[in-house]
């Protein structure tokens, strides 16, 4: 490899890691609905009277429909993680059978 040549190193450990932490975040996300949604309570108690109160319904809804999307992207994205992973694993064990029948 020349000089500046990338040095890229994957394992499926590091693969099913990311995949984790997809998970990890989609579940973080996730909790935070509840919590936007007591705010959304919240705020509506506080201001009675302000014409901004009616927004929040459509507010809270579009908060929900992001928290979904993401939480789907992140799920999707852990997905593809876990099947490079797995593909790694059986190229790795091809290769090795393949090797071991020419070899011995």
């Amino acid at each position: 490899m020349g000089e500046g040549a990338a040095n890229v190193s994957v394992t499926t450990d590091w693969l099913r890691k990311r995949a984790d932490d997809c998970d990890d975040c989609a579940n973080a996300i996730g909790q935070q609905l509840g919590p936007a949604s007591d705010a959304c309570e919240t705020i509506r108690q506080a201001a009675p009277g302000w014409e901004f109160v009616n927004s929040l319904p459509d507010m809270r809804t579009r908060w929900e429909e992001l928290n979904n999307l993401l939480r789907e992207r992140l799920g999707d994205g852990a997905k593809k993680f876990r099947a490079c992973a797995d593909q790694y694993d059986h190229n790795e064990s091809a290769i090795s059978t393949l090797l071991h029948a020419i070899f011995g």
